[in-house]
């Protein structure tokens, strides 16, 4: 066994949208030597989540056990949100994807794996997913001019947006944890500013937009 690798989802006022995201999850491929893990965290939503307890309850016992589900009281913003859930995760791997969003590449463990292999001697410490809009297929990116990522499928950048990240849980050990005054946008600089020495990585992910 290698080890697990964690997918950590803040979830608020969009329970049917968070159950399409657990599906997505586990629909994933798997890698041999790695198990998947699911933190789910309801961060203080005003809105009645039995219907993703129910889901939940749908689920083989084999699934379920791959899921924790976190029913906070009090919203803690998105970085102490994150906080919250990279303290529950138990993986080597932590990916955050957004409550509304799926990921196309059902490989992206096996890929996730091969790029920090890939680019261990460059000290690779966060990998940034582009998230594309289905409806318009524009991507959504920090890069200040688009045309770096033309005709590529990844490019070092300094910067990440939050919606689909992955990095080692290791590195908030260098970094520490979010800072939660950002309690909603810009804790994702305050991160790439607390790694600025490593070189931040960009692929393709996509996501959609819920009308809630």
């Amino acid at each position: 066994m290698d080890g697990i690798f964690s997918f950590l989802i803040i979830s608020f006022n969009r329970a049917e949208d968070t159950i399409d995201a657990v599906k997505n999850v586990l629909q994933l491929d798997n890698v041999i030597g790695w198990t998947k893990e699911i933190i789910v965290l309801n961060n203080g939503s005003t809105q009645d989540y039995s219907v993703f307890q129910n889901y939940l309850n749908t689920l083989s016992a084999e699934e379920r056990n791959f899921i924790h589900y976190i029913n906070h009281t009090e919203n803690l913003g998105v970085a102490g949100g994150r906080n919250i859930c990279i303290k529950k995760a138990t993986g080597k791997y932590l990916l955050f994807m957004d409550d509304d969003s799926e990921i196309a590449n059902k490989d992206v463990i096996q890929k996730v794996l091969d790029l920090y292999k890939k680019y261990e001697n460059e000290k690779l410490a966060i990998i940034g997913f582009l998230g594309q809009n289905p409806f318009s297929g524009k991507f959504d990116m920090p890069l200040k001019d688009p045309k770096l990522i033309e005709g590529k499928q990844e490019v070092f950048y300094n910067l990440f947006f939050g919606y689909g990240h992955v990095f080692p849980k290791s590195l908030i050990e260098q970094t520490g944890y979010y800072q939660e005054d950002f309690f909603y946008g810009m804790e994702e600089y305050d991160l790439s500013y607390a790694t600025v020495k490593a070189r931040l990585f960009y692929s393709f992910y996509k996501r959609h937009f819920s009308d809630t």
